[in-house]
């Protein structure tokens, strides 16, 4: 919290308050972790200097571009990157023009060296619809994963178990990616694949687990639990 209040990143305090929802919302307590977020939230505010409050404040002029704060700039090339990025896979649809190319297409064509900052515009106008296809179904297998971990635990009554609260706090992860990813270009970052990973080895550790329970009823007629 204290680090993006001294950066002063609109994106990064947005981002804070949608993860202390989700943290929420995902909570066996609520009700409780609803207040928890919204004093710390409070809180934050009222210790951070007031030229901070002013610029988070500027959130709710991103039309207005006579502010002075260049909140309304920054949110217009948030959608300018979108929009290029829509141009690019329009123009070159099946590739795109390539991982890094973002910068370069924009200087040809609207003489500017400006970067996407918006994670869907990349992947449009970088990868092209192979790129589209291919992170949609990661996105459809890690989000399908993580549904199955935290299915299968609580129909065993298991929302303790380590295994299911690891697989919240990726969906939670993945979530604010997304979230995020609409002012910034993430798309290459390690984070992806980092949580991929994990969620990965927590869907084998449970298969695993309830396998061997199976083999154990059958074989024995011991009680599984």
């Amino acid at each position: 919290l204290w680090t993006v209040v001294i950066t002063g990143s609109r994106g990064g305090m947005l981002g804070c308050i949608i993860m202390l929802f989700l943290i929420a919302v995902t909570s066996k307590h609520k009700a409780v972790a609803l207040i928890v977020g919204i004093v710390l939230v409070i809180g934050a505010a009222a210790v951070m200097p007031q030229q901070y409050v002013d610029r988070f404040s500027s959130i709710a002029s991103y039309n207005d571009l006579e502010d002075g704060t260049g909140a309304a700039e920054s949110a217009q090339g948030r959608i300018k990157g979108l929009m290029v990025g829509l141009e690019i896979l329009l123009s070159r649809p099946a590739t795109g023009v390539g991982i890094g190319c973002f910068g370069v297409y924009n200087h040809e064509h609207h003489g500017t060296w400006l970067q996407p900052h918006n994670m869907v515009g990349q992947l449009a106008g970088e990868l092209g619809l192979l790129g589209l296809i291919a992170f949609g179904y990661f996105i459809y297998k890690l989000t399908s994963n993580i549904k199955f971990v935290r299915s299968l635990l609580r129909k065993d009554n298991r929302q303790q178990d380590f295994n299911f609260q690891m697989a919240t706090a990726a969906g939670v992860a993945v979530a604010l990616l997304f979230f995020l990813g609409l002012f910034a270009h993430n798309l290459y970052r390690f984070n992806w694949y980092l949580i991929a990973s994990f969620v990965a080895i927590m869907v084998r550790l449970v298969e695993n687990r309830y396998r061997s329970v199976e083999v154990t009823a059958n074989s024995d007629g011991l009680p599984v639990r």
